[in-house]
């Protein structure tokens, strides 16, 4: 999916970018060497990186739970 026509960035860009270390649209823009044109994308980006910080997340827990689980036995 594109989500900057004015860029050209898409998911995969995105995704790139998280893993990087990026928390905003704005960063994502700045790891590829780009800046806002429209800013339309912000949103877009936005809802992505979420989606990222919600599966860093439930990776924590899932570790902690798994932790837990160990000590209980």
């Amino acid at each position: 999916m594109i989500h900057c026509v004015c860029n050209n960035i898409n998911t995969a860009k995105v995704d790139e970018a998280a893993y990087a270390g990026a928390c905003s649209p704005k960063q994502v823009l700045a790891h590829h060497g780009k800046a806002f044109n429209c800013g339309q994308c912000r949103g877009s980006i936005a809802e992505r990186l979420a989606c990222h910080a919600n599966t860093a997340l439930m990776a924590e827990v899932s570790l902690i739970q798994d932790a837990d689980l160990a000590l209980a036995e």
